[in-house]
């Protein structure tokens, strides 16, 4: 039973862009050039009642952008190889009661820029689909 198919609509979407060579990030014009930072809402989420954020290299680092071209053997297959892996934890009995869930964003490969994707991931920015539980009777809870 594969139920977070959907999820990989937003990796797909990247990779769909890159390959046509067509950014799906924000270009800014400033004083030393222009530079493409990505876009925050490109990311991999599965609903779970615990969370787990993760940080992966999806995009290589580029020297006139944030991020460079998409990483298929490192960046997907370990982005891909971590939510194969929590479906089949969430499926079986393995975990009887509840689920996990998580939050994945691409740092590119740099070590700034992934300081403040994972900063993001502290702040109560994030709406995150829960399953609901007899504990938790809410359909969705700010992380």
């Amino acid at each position: 039973m594969r139920r977070n198919v959907g999820y990989f609509v937003v990796i797909i979407h990247s990779v769909v862009l890159a390959s046509l060579h067509k950014d799906p990030g924000i270009v800014y014009v400033g004083k030393y050039g222009n530079y493409t930072w990505p876009r925050h809402d490109l990311q991999a989420e599965i609903p779970g009642d615990i969370i787990l954020g993760a940080l992966h290299m999806v995009h290589e680092r580029s020297d006139n952008k944030i991020c460079g071209p998409i990483m298929p053997q490192g960046g997907i297959q370990a982005l891909e190889c971590m939510m194969y892996t929590l479906d089949r934890i969430n499926e079986g009995d393995f975990l009887p009661g509840f689920s996990i869930g998580v939050l994945s964003k691409d740092d590119c490969d740099r070590d700034i820029y992934g300081l403040e994707q994972a900063v993001d991931f502290i702040r109560v920015e994030h709406e995150i689909p829960i399953r609901n539980t007899p504990t938790n009777k809410t359909s969705a809870q700010t992380r």
